[in-house]
């Protein structure tokens, strides 16, 4: 279940999809792991958004930053909450210039340098 939803999220354009694809992972039983979290991030500053980067639109990125932020988040109750994955989640806050999202997530996800 668990590759077939790595699976999934590789074809993933958005958070919103990769959220919805790790919550149908969750209700088969089945936790995600460190590999699950990093494709559902990188769907949040992936295809959806270079696009919304590309024609301007704030608001999609904006919405981008926000799904990696919930994402992130529950990376970390999985226990799978790691610098690549914060590395992911930071990149929508980037594009989108929401450097509040980034500050939260750099604070809740702080690391060991040594991991």
């Amino acid at each position: 279940a668990r590759r077939a939803c790595e699976a999934r999220l590789q074809r993933c354009s958005g958070g919103e999809a990769a959220a919805e694809a790790l919550e149908d992972l969750r209700y088969s039983g089945v936790a995600p792991d460190s590999m699950c979290h990093r494709r559902a991030l990188a769907a949040c500053g992936g295809e959806v958004g270079a696009a919304c980067h590309l024609s301007s639109r704030a608001e999609g990125l904006a919405e981008e930053a926000q799904w990696a932020q919930l994402i992130f988040s529950e990376a970390g109750a999985d226990g799978c909450a790691g610098p690549i994955e914060l590395a992911l989640a930071l990149r929508p806050c980037a594009l989108s210039r929401r450097w509040d999202v980034a500050s939260d997530l750099l604070l809740a996800g702080q690391v060991d340098p040594q991991e």
